[in-house]
């Protein structure tokens, strides 16, 4: 509670000593109680001067690019064991198309995506798609890189509510048939089991979100936090409940820290060449962002996990197997 309405609470509430029943009533007639409820009310509403974080805005026409890696460190625990390191690096255009009346019409263009593999025996294995309208191919992308080789030259055009909530992918049949044919070398069968896995609407709405930060729900200003929690299914799935704290306020620029935890579900399994794996790993990160306009402009943020992996198959010795796994990721975001 308010610390003027505390004050004021613990004021009028002291009644003098030896005071009469005909002054107590007069202290509880009805317009009394009534004024002081409309005092509590005003005093909760006040809002900091500064507390001005709390809509997404962007102007029709404008558009601004940015570059985000994520660098992940997979290392299995045995003895000796070196990690497997992958580092993918997507370059994208923010489109800003329009305003609607409790939205905004959005559209992000990936123009280049990059893929390297460092194995634990040292060699490394890049995959680099540079697009623009006349030339697209990811014939030559290896298994791993197919995520990002999918990816490069796409428009995914989006609704997105004020608070940075992804509503809906509006092309979502042009993004699948595109990507249908990127992936037609690798034939109808595995093709269609690729489309169904990790081409969805729900894909997509997860992946254009990591360019955005969910807004609270009310204005706010320095030292003020709010909590988001969400479920990722994809690569694995994770449940997710960060917190966002404004460290300082420059103009239409809030720098942010953030917090979080990370959990998978043990009993949900991946399917992947004949095989399920079931992850059991839970972490915490920690991180800063820098908002403009309530979208994020630049940041940082890293996220340990760790937890054991069980794989289940039938060209397995005694058909399972289980490891340890620590996974160390580092995500990097700028403003180009």
């Amino acid at each position: 509670m308010h610390i003027l309405l505390q004050a004021f609470l613990r004021k009028a509430l002291d009644f003098p000593h030896g005071l009469s029943s005909r002054g107590l009533m007069r202290y509880s007639k009805p317009s009394f109680i009534l004024s002081l409820s409309l005092v509590a009310l005003l005093a909760c509403q006040r809002e900091k001067p500064d507390a001005r974080l709390h809509r997404l805005s962007c102007e029709p026409g404008k558009s601004i690019q940015q570059r985000f890696t994520s660098r992940k460190s997979i290392l299995e625990k045995k003895e000796k064991a070196r990690p497997t390191v992958y580092l993918e690096e997507s370059t994208y255009t923010l489109h800003c198309i329009k305003v609607l009346e409790s939205a905004l019409e959005m559209e992000l263009e990936y123009d280049r995506q990059r893929f390297e593999k460092e194995t634990p025996e040292g060699r490394v294995l890049t995959m680099r798609t540079d697009f623009d309208s006349k030339f697209q191919n990811t014939g030559q992308a290896p298994p791993e890189a197919l995520g990002s080789a999918i990816l490069a030259g796409m428009r995914v055009r989006f609704e997105i509510s004020p608070r940075a909530e992804i509503i809906k992918i509006l092309n979502i049949e042009e993004l699948q048939k595109d990507a249908a044919r990127k992936l037609r070398r690798l034939g109808p069968v595995v093709s269609r089991e690729i489309l169904d896995r990790e081409l969805t609407e729900d894909q997509f709405r997860a992946t254009v979100s990591q360019a955005f930060i969910v807004l609270p729900e009310k204005k706010a200003g320095t030292k003020d936090t709010w909590q988001v929690q969400r479920k990722r299914v994809h690569p694995l799935p994770v449940e997710e409940v960060f917190t966002y704290t404004v460290e300082s306020i420059t103009g239409d620029s809030f720098q942010l820290s953030v917090t979080g935890s990370v959990a998978s579900d043990p009993r949900a399994a991946v399917e992947s060449q004949g095989m399920k794996l079931y992850y059991d790993v839970s972490g915490q990160a920690t991180g800063e962002v820098l908002l403009d306009q309530g979208r994020p402009r630049s940041g940082k943020w890293k996220l340990v996990t760790a937890g054991p992996m069980r794989i289940e198959g039938e060209s397995l010795p005694r058909g399972k197997m289980e490891t340890g796994l620590e996974i160390t990721t580092e995500l990097t975001l700028e403003t180009l």
